[in-house]
């Protein structure tokens, strides 16, 4: 699976870790729909509160 977001660090069987924290899943499933919707998908990323959050975080240290 393509990985858009640039946050991404890895993914496991139960999480997903990013600059942003890590999110912990009750199951594959759940961790799958939430990469194919989010982390894989080329719009779905920047959606995504931590994505937003780092992209205005590195725009705000980088004026």
């Amino acid at each position: 699976m393509t990985h858009y977001c640039p946050y991404l660090r890895r993914d496991k069987r139960d999480r997903i870790t990013c600059e942003g924290g890590t999110a912990l899943f009750p199951d594959v499933t759940a961790r799958t729909m939430f990469l194919k919707s989010n982390c894989a998908s080329s719009e779905g990323w920047q959606m995504c509160p931590k994505a937003r959050m780092l992209s205005a975080y590195y725009e705000r240290i980088n004026l």
